[in-house]
Order: C-alpha cells, then structure tokens, then sequence
C-alpha cells in the first residue's frame, strides 16, 4: 500500500468530521478572498497596507461557518499562524472546541 493511500486512511478515520469540514472552508475562503481582494486592490490602485487590508476584508466576507464552528475556527487560524510546527492547527483545533465547551458551561452557571 502506498504512502499517500495510509496518510488517506488514517486522515478519514481519526480527524473528526468537522475538523475537515472547518479546514476546507477556511482553505476556500482564504483562497477565493486573497484573489478577489487582490483584483480589487489592482482596480482601485491601492498601497500596500489598504491592499493587505482589502485582502483580509474579502477573506473574511467570504469565509461562511456557522457559529458554534466559530471558537475551533479561531483555533486553527491562531495554532497555524502563531505555533509554526506539525501538527499546530490540529491543536488550535482542539484548544478552541475546549474553550467553546467551556463558555456553555460557564454561561449556563451564570444564568442560574
């Protein structure tokens, strides 16, 4: 069995569902918006830092999650950007589920 095919299997069976769904939205979104912000920014003759920012602003409109994926979203962005090694979006991934479980517990205590 080849390399690939192993990394495949194992990937289907022990990456939860949404994880993968989470990681190909930001992966089109962050695709589609970084090339749409950039066709504006050339239309519009912007500078460098209103590029970057049109860019991120296309990112962002076109990044479509739902709510409860939001905190795991954050995660994933912060442990690939801000934990450079293998691995680091997994663990983004999973501190922001945990701090997503722990704000519906602690907002349910609140609420009394």
């Amino acid at each position: 069995m080849s390399i690939p095919k192993v990394l495949n299997k194992f990937y289907q069976r022990y990456v939860p569902d949404d994880l993968r769904r989470i990681k190909s939205g930001l992966s089109k979104a962050t695709t589609f918006g970084w090339e749409a912000g950039k066709r504006c920014a050339k239309i519009n003759n912007k500078n460098l830092a209103t590029d970057i920012y049109s860019r991120g602003k296309s990112i962002a409109r076109n990044l479509d999650l739902p709510k409860e994926d939001f905190m795991p979203a954050i995660g994933i962005v912060l442990g690939t950007a801000f934990i450079p090694m293998i691995g680091g979006s997994v663990i983004g991934y999973f501190l922001g589920r945990g701090t997503r479980k722990i704000t519906k517990i602690l907002s349910k205590i609140t609420k009394f």
